[in-house]
């Protein structure tokens, strides 16, 4: 296991190591060290079971150690260079639970020659329940001194987890960027993210690192430029270049990057809707969709996208416009009449995820001459599932409809909306005799669901 897949391994396995409450609120791992009086002679034993293979085992003797706290530090500090990762995870997992007691004497190994020693411990002071405070001044000592590169990383994570980092630590995390082992400059990516805007020095070495040959590397380092979220223009040249990234993460995180930049983004995306590569297309389209409201300047070349003969991008499209709010939603209805059935569909999903705000808008056109009109408004409102109870009353009256499709529209929109079931089920229920099998199908469909809902 890598130290990326250790970061974010330790943080869900000690939430599944949160105390077990027995029935008068003590903790069972303490009940049981009062009850049998566990000696540290009893250590040894508890050290093979994290060699076990079963899971339990392990939780229960890391579990243990933690509680029996510095006299098991002894035997505990030699897993940390032990072979088997997982091994080295539970003996990190039983010193990070053994809390403020111990921390003198976790600080002390530190300086212990052997890296994965300073390593682990660093790990455990970084993740302990309550900040390990006194461990700061050592812990930025590593940062900046210490000859191992993966050391510095995992101070520099612990002082994230801390928030004890600073911009004046920038500096040191830069030159680990440009470190030769891939997992520290995922690690320090990760870090500078967390640091949000006091990362904004970093700005120039995080978007070397789009370029980096490591994928997960690449994708870390457009999610931190987002998270710093400043308009620095190389920066957002460079993310627009990863649209062309043959990963789909690294793409989507450039995206999301530009989005969370905000408005100043907006001038490069909207040409990018025209872009020969369908790639540059949905990718732009996303950034757009991330940005918001404040892009309506994007709403004409994102409807243009519906006809879009790429799945990816019409989806992007729809998505991104969903997020326009009310501004969007003049230039989306007249599109339900649209004679290409692709755009009116693409319009009435769209209008579908907008929600309630789409509603007053909706509504007249249950009562539209245009079959597919009235079939797509009930669609739309469908959609959007018990956000639309309101109109139920008004669409009940649907099931009676002439034409099948706005029947079976109808049916669906009922039992995805849910809410005044008695009504609803009632009224489709002489819809399972329908002359239309499909009508049928929809009607048995949406009883059911609505029945199924508590």
């Amino acid at each position: 296991m890598t130290t990326q897949s250790l970061l974010l391994y330790l943080p869900i396995m000690l939430l599944s190591l949160a105390p077990i409450r027995g029935p008068i609120g003590v903790a069972r791992s303490e009940v049981i060290v009062q009850q049998e009086k566990i000696q540290p002679e009893k250590v040894a034993e508890l050290i093979k079971k994290l060699r076990t293979d079963n899971l339990a085992d392990r939780q229960a003797a890391s579990q243990l150690l933690g509680v029996l706290g510095k006299p098991a530090i002894p035997a505990i500090i030699p897993l940390l260079k032990d072979d088997d990762v997982k091994v080295r995870i539970w003996a990190t997992i039983a010193l990070n639970k053994m809390g403020d007691a111990v921390i003198p004497s976790l600080l002390l190994l530190l300086s212990e020659p052997d890296a994965r020693i300073r390593s682990g411990v660093a790990d455990a002071l970084g993740t302990m329940q309550k900040p390990a405070i006194a461990a700061i001044p050592q812990l930025n000592l590593l940062l900046k001194e210490d000859s191992d590169a993966k050391v510095r990383a995992v101070a520099a994570h612990a002082l994230g987890n801390m928030k004890a980092l600073a911009t004046s630590n920038v500096p040191e995390l830069m030159l680990l960027l440009r470190d030769s082992d891939e997992e520290v400059r995922w690690s320090v990516a990760h870090t500078l993210g967390r640091m949000g805007v006091l990362a904004k020095p970093a700005i120039p070495s995080l978007v070397l690192r789009l370029s980096d040959p490591s994928t997960k590397v690449r994708r870390e380092s457009a999610d931190t430029l987002g998270n710093i979220g400043i308009s620095d223009q190389s920066a957002i040249s460079q993310l627009i270049l990863r649209f062309r990234d043959s990963d789909l993460m690294v793409r989507g995180k450039a995206a999301n990057a530009l989005g969370k930049i905000g408005t100043s983004t907006i001038p490069k995306l909207i040409p990018l809707l025209k872009d020969p590569s369908p790639r540059i297309r949905s990718s732009a389209a996303d950034a757009l969709g991330d940005v918001g409201m404040s892009a309506k300047s994007a709403i004409p070349g994102l409807v243009v996208l519906f006809t879009d003969p790429d799945p990816d991008v019409y989806t992007s499209a729809t998505l991104a416009l969903s997020k326009m709010g009310e501004a969007a939603i003049p230039k989306l209805i007249p599109l339900l009449r649209d004679s290409d059935r692709s755009v009116s569909i693409h319009a009435a999903i769209t209008l579908g995820h907008m929600g309630e705000l789409a509603i007053p808008y909706l509504m007249p056109l249950l009562q539209d001459s245009d079959v597919n009109v009235r079939a797509d408004s009930v669609f739309s409102l469908g959609i959007m599932g018990e956000s639309a109870t309101s109109i139920i009353p008004s669409l009940i009256p649907l099931l009676k409809d002439q034409d099948g499709l706005v029947r079976l529209r109808t049916a669906e929109a009922l039992g995805n909306i849910g809410g005044s079931r008695k009504a609803a089920i009632s009224s489709l229920i002489p819809l399972l005799k329908d002359q239309d099998e499909s009508v049928r199908l929809n009607a048995a469909e949406a009883i059911e669901k609505l029945c199924c809902k508590p």
